[in-house]
């Protein structure tokens, strides 16, 4: 499918991930990564998502009553609250991240402060985090969710979205195609948000991402099966163009008709699997639950994750095999405690009749 509007720039994309900074800060961080002229060359992937923690860290100050006037957003209080939120969620790993990436927001957005020294209490706080995760193990996240649940979620907000009007069928709908798509292209969420008309092809049931949408930095195409194409074809022309702006050629798009920003997505697919399934699952699990539910119906061919999800490790590939038989095991688990169940019904009946 051709699109005919433009696809977004990389100054309206950072513009967009600025829109709650402080007007100064948001102007810095856009003028160091201008394609044309700015001093930094980050690839896409790093500079949104630097960007978003600095977004996320703002979020948690602000609730705690940060004076929007302050000079310097940065605090050692404000650091010390947002470490606080994220510690039941995050491991000491990605906390170490997420202060590594305040860091190098700082060094663009508050470059003389970093100089004269103010902010050496962050560097020293990323140092005294760093025994704690180094001697961590990498955390992956322990939902045993398949590819079948997922489907079974994304096929139930699709119909439930024909019964809603408004908005909030087009928002359920978006929903239920985004895990659908996510499950046949694994690909990573900021790239499946990025995704624009013109990368799909409808006629030939493929989706083509761009090296610079990737994180490998290299591009790549997906077959998608006919019920995939008839959802997008269906969202295209009949949902899409009730609420899209003019210019606008995202796939994803806001109540506003904008493209979606990713956290938008994240919280309406863990919020739709927790009604559904009774957790929340977020975008990442897509990833994991195709490459263990094709271990699952393919155990004999574990080269095929390698391919999948282009991962090079053999121990991930491994890892994915735990899952797929950990998955294996709790069904079979399940199904028998079902047929006992059963079976002690029928006996119970039976000497109730005699």
């Amino acid at each position: 499918m051709t699109a005919i509007n433009r696809r977004p720039t990389t100054t309206d994309q950072l513009i967009q991930e600025t829109m709650t900074w402080p007007a100064d800060a948001g102007q810095a961080w856009r003028e160091a990564h201008d394609p044309h002229w700015g001093p930094l060359s980050w690839a896409p992937e790093s500079r949104y998502t630097y960007a978003r923690i600095f977004s996320r860290y703002l979020e948690v100050v602000r609730k705690a009553g940060l004076p929007e006037d302050a000079v310097c957003l940065l605090t050692s209080t404000g650091v010390k609250r947002f470490i606080r939120e994220n510690q039941g969620t995050a491991s000491p790993r990605t906390l170490h991240g997420y202060i590594h990436q305040l860091i190098e927001v700082a060094k663009v957005v508050y470059p003389e402060r970093i100089k004269s020294g103010e902010l050496d209490w962050l560097y020293q706080t990323r140092a005294n985090l760093f025994p704690i995760a180094a001697g961590s193990p990498k955390r992956r996240h322990d939902l045993l969710v398949s590819a079948i649940d997922l489907l079974w979620v994304a096929d139930a907000a699709l119909r439930e979205a024909g019964d809603l009007t408004g908005w909030k069928g087009a928002q359920l709908y978006r929903t239920g195609m985004f895990i659908l798509l996510g499950l046949y292209v694994p690909e990573r969420r900021r790239a499946l948000c990025s995704l624009q008309l013109d990368q799909i092809y409808l006629e030939g049931g493929a989706v083509h991402f761009d090296a610079s949408q990737i994180k490998t930095r290299q591009d790549h195409s997906w077959c998608i099966p006919d019920g995939v194409v008839d959802v997008l074809r269906n969202w295209c022309e009949e949902w899409r163009p009730r609420y899209a702006q003019e210019g606008v050629s995202s796939l994803f798009i806001s109540a506003r008709g904008t493209p979606v920003v990713d956290a938008t997505l994240y919280a309406a697919m863990r919020e739709l699997c927790r009604d559904k399934l009774g957790v929340p699952v977020s975008p990442h699990i897509l990833r994991h639950a195709s490459a263990t539910t094709l271990l699952e119906l393919e155990p004999e061919r574990a080269d095929l994750v390698t391919l999948l999800l282009r991962h090079n490790s053999p121990k991930t590939r491994d890892e994915y095999t735990e899952r797929a038989n950990a998955i294996l095991a709790s069904r079979k688990a399940s199904d028998t405690i079902r047929a006992a169940g059963e079976m002690a019904a029928r006996e119970l009946r039976t000497q109730r009749s005699r």
